[in-house]
């Protein structure tokens, strides 16, 4: 999986929309707990 910044994220989503191309930001929380997909998000530690 390739990492990408937020900044960049942000720059290719304002050139979808300027050209009228619907798009929503994904923000991963939970990696940091090999929880990415939210599976262990309500997990105790």
């Amino acid at each position: 999986m390739i990492e990408m910044s937020f900044r960049r994220v942000l720059a290719f989503q304002q050139v979808l929309e300027a050209h009228k191309v619907a798009c929503t930001g994904r923000v991963q929380r939970g990696v940091d707990i090999a929880a990415a997909c939210g599976q262990f998000a309500g997990a105790i530690q």
